[in-house]
Order: structure tokens, then sequence, then C-alpha cells
């Protein structure tokens, strides 16, 4: 029975990590750093530097965590380069990324620009060893001794983003390629074994609209489909004031689910200062479902670099 109950608890936190794999890590702080979520907008603000750090689910036993530095700039007038460190613990479960991509940026008129990037990604997935000394495990779980052993995998994104004056739009396809390294193929639709290219896409547009000097207002939308999993669309809303020294904003996502009969609904609230070159932001979302009976919502800190390139609103992206 315990070996039952245990195989069972290892199989759904290894499938909800999949899931938060992709949702949580990359995709909680696309706000700050769009280039995570699009290959295509490198350097869109110039060069930056990021450091996060995520909480999710916070007093809720093995929650999980995710710390990442990533960065990415331009070389020259038409180059983009980016890259990211990736490290994420779930319970027992563990997983660290490893990304590097290149673009070009193309300058078609003074207020329209597009460009275009391609990253390739390594990540380790599998078992803490700690879990050897859990109450439930029983030697010889296949299960769990077969993911200690931790399995390599590789992956592939392409992107692209446009601006035109203080509008953007972004569009990325993950999971171009994804296998063990030992066994690399074009990612495939498990029961027909056809291709199931664009079976994952993101995608992004905003506008920031200038007030006076010391105000801006930038509404956004953003589209998330991935392979198995539901779509989910972020409506979000971002307040800046004092040439961004100052921003507030608000964010809800709808997500369908299959784990809960509630709202399928996070909210968050968003807040960040600007020294110079210098950002850091907080953020704290809940979920509306009942879950959050039992957690605290996530906490995320990023803090931020800006060295070369253009860094001002009208540059780019969002900032948050």
């Amino acid at each position: 029975m315990k070996k039952t109950f245990f195989t069972i608890i290892i199989a759904l936190l290894h499938f909800a990590t999949k899931a938060q794999l992709t949702e949580e890590a990359i995709f909680t702080h696309y706000h700050v750093n769009p280039a995570l979520v699009n290959p295509g907008a490198y350097g869109a603000s110039g060069n930056q530097v990021f450091l996060n750090i995520r909480s999710g689910w916070t007093g809720f036993p093995g929650a999980p965590i995710t710390y990442a530095v990533s960065g990415s700039g331009r070389i020259g007038n038409v180059l983009t380069v980016g890259g990211s460190v990736m490290a994420e613990n779930i319970a027992a479960l563990t997983n660290q990324r490893f990304q590097g991509g290149l673009g070009g940026r193309f300058k078609i008129t003074d207020d329209f620009t597009i460009s275009a990037g391609l990253t390739g990604e390594i990540s380790q997935r599998g078992v803490s060893s700690g879990i050897l000394d859990n109450e439930f495990y029983q030697p010889g779980d296949p299960i769990v001794e077969g993911n200690i052993d931790r399995s390599r995998f590789f992956d592939a994104t392409f992107g692209v983003f446009a601006q035109l004056g203080s509008t953007y739009a972004g569009v990325s396809l993950p999971n171009l390629v994804t296998a063990k390294l030992s066994d690399i193929k074009l990612a495939t639709d498990t029961s027909t074994n056809q291709l199931s290219f664009m079976s994952s896409l993101t995608a992004q547009l905003g506008h920031e609209f200038f007030i006076n000097d010391n105000l801006q207002i930038e509404p956004s939308l953003f589209f998330l489909k991935m392979e198995n999993v539901p779509l989910r669309i972020d409506a979000n809303l971002l307040v800046k004031f004092l040439q961004e020294a100052f921003t507030i904003g608000v964010s809800f996502r709808h997500m369908q689910t299959a784990f809960d009969d509630g709202l399928t609904a996070h909210g968050a609230g968003l807040l960040g200062f600007k020294v110079s070159t210098f950002r850091i932001y907080y953020a704290y979302d809940v979920s509306f479902m009942k879950f959050q009976e039992y957690n605290g919502g996530g906490h995320e800190v990023t803090i931020g670099f800006n060295f070369g390139g253009q860094t001002g609103s009208k540059a780019r992206i969002p900032n948050f």
C-alpha cells in the first residue's frame, strides 16, 4: 500500500513539474524579461542582465522555488545574443536549464523594427537522492530509482518580435525540437507519430500610451498554448510614473484546469522601482481556485541591470 501511494505521488509530482517548469519558471516574469519567452526579443531593450527568485505555493510542503540568471543584448547593429541558467526544485524533483541563442534585429523604418531569434536549451531533470530517506520509499521502487539517474533533454525555440512606434507584438514557437540527448528528433505526436509542428506557441501584444512625461499606461495581452496544456490568457495593465522610476501593475490570468472545479484564474499585483540603470521588481500572485486555501500564494523578486544600448520606454517592450 505504501509503495502504491508513493508511486502515485511521484507520478503526480512529475506531471506537475513538467507543467510547472513551463508555466512558472519561465513565463511568470516575462514582463520583466520577455526574451525568456521569445528569443526574437533579444536586445529589444538594449543590453540587460536579470537575477530572479520565485517561491510558489508558499507554506505548502515541497512548494516550488526557482532561481535564474539571464541576459540579452546587441552586438553591432544587427546581431543579438542571449542566454540563461535556471534551477528549480519541486519537492524531491529537480530541474536545471542552460539556454543560449542568437538573433538578428532589422530596422525597416524609423518607427518599425522586426527581429528574430533561435535558442538551444539543455535541461537536466530527475529526483533528488534524498528521497531515499522518505518514509514512503521502499527499496527497489523502479519509478524512484529510475528518476534518481537524471535525464538530459534538448529543446529549441524560434521567435519573431516586432515594434511599431509604441506598439509591440511577438510570436514564439517553443519545443520545435525536444528529446533526450541520446535520441534527438523532431517533436512528434505520440499517437500518430506524425510531426506536431507548432504544437506549442506563445503570442504577446501590447501598446504603451504616453500621457505625459511622467505617466505612461501600458495594457498588454499574452497567450500561451503548450502541447497537452490548456490555453492560458493573461491580461496585464502597467502604470509607470516619473519616467518609470515607480511602476505598479495588475495581471489577471485565465487557464483551464482538470484539477479544480472552481474559478480557473489567477491574479497578481506588481511593484517596481528604477534608479538609473538598476531595477528591482516584486510580484505577489494568488489563485482563485480551491488549492489557494492550502498555500500563501507566490512571491517573486527580480533585479535587473541595463548597460549600453537603448533602454528608454520608446526603445521597446514592457519593462515589467
